[in-house]
């Protein structure tokens, strides 16, 4: 685990130093300053408070005493079925994404995630603790109750999930993107994501495959203009606590 977290730091460095000196949007130091050090503190406080709750420690838990084992017949040593699991984890992040769109009260606490204005790598964990509070609820049902898959897949599909994560939210872009787009979720798809018009970010909900969005037409491959919730400006971290729990804005 800690070479996974290694990992990361690394990734996360390398991102931010890429859209520092290469950015494919201009913006202020003032806004990329005010940006980094509320997106800091969101996910600081986030990870804080599942430190608290010892939230990894609840899906030991449930595999243990929980746990219907639905999956338990597979071999996830095999390495087929280990790539086919990873392969499925995400088709299932890319259903909570969607229905993180499409449901109300999930929506409530999605859309602050959207208020960014400052797409960049930090933007990638940037998400309000309810809807991480719910996303370990329903990856905690789905996954270890009812399924039964091994802890330690479900942790890899969570790294891999931060890693591109980041990478798509990183504000660059780079010579074969659009045929890497093919395959993985890119910058310029996750930024059209982000887009200020709903019609263009109720699109792409895709994480770390594009295929998902192909398969189930959600797919739109185009550059949008502006990156942004409507007519909501910049957002400081208590600002964006309160945006999370208004239903309406």
């Amino acid at each position: 685990m800690s070479r996974v977290i290694a990992i990361s730091i690394v990734v996360f460095c390398i991102l931010i130093l890429w859209e520092l000196i290469f950015p494919k949007r201009k913006f202020s130091t003032s806004v990329k300053i005010k940006s980094y050090l509320t997106d800091g503190l969101i996910i600081v406080s986030n990870n804080f408070l599942f430190f608290i709750f010892s939230i990894g420690s609840l899906y030991y838990i449930l595999e243990k005493f929980f746990s219907l084992h639905i999956l338990s017949g597979l071999d996830f040593s095999n390495i087929f079925i280990f790539l086919g699991m990873i392969v499925f984890l995400d088709l299932l992040v890319y259903f909570w994404h969607l229905l993180n769109h499409k449901i109300s009260f999930l929506w409530m606490f999605h859309k602050a995630h959207h208020t960014e204005v400052y797409l960049n790598a930090m933007s990638g964990l940037r998400f309000h603790v309810g809807e991480l509070l719910l996303s370990v609820i329903f990856k905690s049902l789905l996954l270890v109750v009812v399924f039964g898959i091994p802890i330690d897949i479900i942790l890899i599909s969570e790294s891999l999930v931060i890693l591109f994560s980041m990478f798509h939210h990183t504000n660059i872009a780079f010579r074969g993107e659009e045929m890497l787009s093919k395959l993985i979720i890119v910058p310029y798809l996750h930024q059209t994501h982000h887009s200020i018009d709903r019609a263009d970010h109720d699109n792409n909900y895709g994480v770390v495959f594009s295929f998902w969005d192909r398969m189930f037409g959600t797919l739109l491959d185009k550059e949008n203009k502006q990156i942004g919730l409507g007519n909501i400006k910049f957002q400081n971290f208590i600002k964006f606590l309160k945006f999370g729990f208004k239903y309406k804005y």
